[in-house]
């Protein structure tokens, strides 16, 4: 009886990243006195039980102030920095135990990018590069046209890397990191200090050229509000090394009251209302250029309606009333404060 050896088609694994409990600690630095006096090592905690899922094809951002942990995530998941505990996968390969199959799987794009050579141009930046990544004769030369092209820069790839301008560099990080056809790209604060067409173009290439057409994964680091929810398809929120919460940006919302936020505008005198409102969490005190005082109050219309009327009988004079969306910064910054658990949204 013959018996039937074909195996069943490998699949693969729904998510392109995966993270369970990563924690990492660094040493502090101690003084002369300390090691004489041989006190025990401190350490700080840069991530504290992070675990992250990002589906195949997604743009996933980490939303986070500086110092939260982002870029310790990014680099471990670029097997560039080892957790102190945990483990991570990419495209279902340990970023711990197998980490030169783990970097053939990604790209990454750092935000301040010091390791270009100033006095060769952006093509041959790229040769160098390329070569490093295994890519050598013909595909080599092919692989660099092809992502020149990929990120606009065919018409200036002979100009030397000093006279780029900051959106210029940017697009070349995003070229060398796009080098090897990754599957995974990670992104470390891609349009920190660019102008706003250079911005825009950046994030609108990874929404449709790279996502949208080539189904690359992207993970991206960001503290920017706009960047976070016109690009990205889930966020997660980083505080102190932990992720706070994690949903889509109308699901992270949902703790303000999702749309049932309104602007009250008053006219001044109004000082014993802005200090009654900074006593009061859930409401955000905001003067205006015209002397006006705009209160953001969460709430159900008929709580709204309550307010307003506390407001008058206070002496307040309300110039406007308008029903505002749920304010993603505020949300940030009450999950941040408030230790939410991740997954709590």
């Amino acid at each position: 009886m013959a018996l039937d050896l074909a195996l069943a088609p490998m699949t693969e694994p729904a998510a392109a990243i995966e993270a369970h409990d990563l924690a990492k600690s660094y040493p502090k630095a101690r003084r002369w006195r300390d090691i004489a006096r041989r006190r025990p090592l401190e350490h700080a905690e840069a991530l504290r039980g992070v675990s992250l899922s990002v589906p195949r094809g997604s743009i996933h951002g980490l939303l986070g102030a500086n110092g939260a942990g982002k870029t310790t995530l990014l680099k471990i998941l670029a097997t560039l920095v080892m957790p102190t505990s945990g483990r991570a996968t990419l495209a279902g390969v340990d970023v711990v135990a197998s980490p030169a199959r783990a970097r053939e799987k990604l790209g990454f794009v750092v935000a301040e990018e010091r390791s270009f050579y100033w006095r060769l141009s952006g093509r041959d930046n790229l040769m160098f590069f390329a070569a490093l990544q295994d890519l050598s004769g013909a595909r080599r030369a092919r692989r660099v046209d092809e992502t020149l092209d990929v990120v606009g820069l065919v018409t200036d790839a002979g100009r030397p890397y000093r006279e780029y301008s900051s959106g210029m560099r940017q697009r070349l990080s995003i070229a060398r990191g796009l080098l090897a056809e990754p599957e995974v790209l990670l992104m470390d604060e891609p349009t920190r200090a660019l102008d706003p067409p250079s911005a825009h173009w950046i994030r609108r290439f990874v929404r449709e050229r790279l996502a949208g057409e080539r189904g690359t994964t992207v993970l991206v680091a960001t503290h920017d509000l706009i960047e976070a929810e016109t690009t990205c398809d889930a966020l997660s929120l980083v505080e102190g090394g932990r992720i706070v919460a994690t949903g889509t940006p109308s699901e992270l919302k949902r703790p303000l009251g999702g749309a049932a936020r309104t602007a009250i505008t008053l006219l001044p005198p109004w000082d014993a209302i802005e200090e009654a409102a900074r006593h009061d969490d859930a409401v955000l005190a905001e003067r205006g250029p015209d002397g006006t005082l705009m209160l953001t109050v969460p709430g159900s219309p008929d709580e709204i309606a309550k307010r307003i009327a506390e407001l008058v009988a206070a002496g307040a004079r309300v110039a406007s009333v308008q029903a505002r969306d749920a304010d993603l910064a505020s949300l940030f910054l009450r999950l941040a404060a408030s230790g939410t658990p991740q997954g709590a949204a």
